[in-house]
């Protein structure tokens, strides 16, 4: 049996269910454009990076916002793994926390007193 994963309201979803509504949402947020161009650095983006984690999002319980808008932008691997780092130096890194603060506020919580 393949795993659940909840969102807000207790509705499951298979990770295949997760994996297209993500990819319904890139399409639609991109305007269908293969390299969409890094919200950081203005060169083509090699992936989108989640500013919640999708496996935090599983955590949570608001598998949601992995789909959600809100929560992923274009972004090269390098800035990718600076907002993981928590890289306050990111242009867009006051941006990115209220996502933060609003669906997490643990996480805010604890980025803030890194």
């Amino acid at each position: 049996m393949a795993n659940k994963y909840y969102d807000s309201l207790g509705v499951a979803y298979t990770q295949a269910e997760i994996n297209r509504k993500r990819s319904e949402a890139y399409l639609k947020k991109y305007d269908g454009k293969p390299h969409p161009t890094c919200e950081e650095t203005g060169v083509p983006a090699q992936c989108s990076s989640h500013i919640i984690s999708q496996s935090r999002c599983k955590e949570l319980r608001i598998v949601e916002l992995i789909w959600n808008p809100e929560n992923f932008f274009p972004a090269t691997h390098e800035v990718n793994s600076r907002w993981e780092a928590n890289d306050k130096t990111l242009r867009n890194y006051n941006k990115y926390m209220q996502v933060v603060k609003k669906f997490d506020p643990e996480t805010y919580h604890k980025r803030t007193l890194a």
